[in-house]
């Protein structure tokens, strides 16, 4: 289940209440998988306590089950090679056939883990003085219009004259102000 690429069908689930651990769980499979290559075990062990606390939350906000079991499972696999003994006895409990060790790695879908919304920073004169979240991926002009209707941006620019405006696709707006 966890190893497989989402088709169509599931990745419209993802968009529905199970999106975020749906989410969750993809980023932590490529983070993990990432970080096992560069032998980063604490960090690794780090992003599967991070899954297994989404997976509470979202069990607790009442998660569709397909996509709890699919975390979980994925859970499992990714936790597999710290934790051999206990993570067999589990996958048995859960009711998977066959043993945990002869079953493939789970492989992340980039479609799925994509954020719905993205934090982009506001300078003004290239001093921090803000952020404000927009629908991913940011249009500039959606960008712009949030960042005019910022209150603490508005007092840094309100009454100045505004020379130009830097956009850095995805990640900040800088406002040049004179006087």
């Amino acid at each position: 289940m966890g190893e497989q690429i989402l088709g169509e069908s599931r990745k419209q689930k993802a968009e529905g209440r199970s999106g975020t651990l749906v989410r969750k769980t993809h980023q932590t499979i490529d983070a993990v998988t990432r970080r096992f290559d560069r032998f980063e075990f604490n960090t690794a062990i780090s992003g599967l306590m991070e899954l297994s606390n989404a997976i509470g939350e979202a069990l607790s906000a009442g998660a569709d089950s397909e996509a709890l079991r699919d975390s979980y499972t994925t859970l499992l696999k990714l936790l597999h090679p710290f934790a051999p003994h206990i993570t067999e006895e589990l996958w048995t409990m859960f009711g998977n056939d066959g043993f945990i060790l002869t079953s493939s790695w789970p492989k992340a879908d980039p479609a799925l883990m994509i954020e719905d919304v993205v934090t982009i920073v506001v300078q003004v004169n290239g001093k921090l003085r803000g952020q404000v979240e927009v629908p991913n991926p940011p249009e500039k002009d959606v960008v712009l219009a949030a960042i005019r209707s910022n209150q603490k941006v508005q007092q840094w620019i309100s009454g100045r004259e505004v020379v130009k405006e830097v956009y850095v696709p995805g990640k900040l707006v800088n406002i040049v102000v004179k006087g």
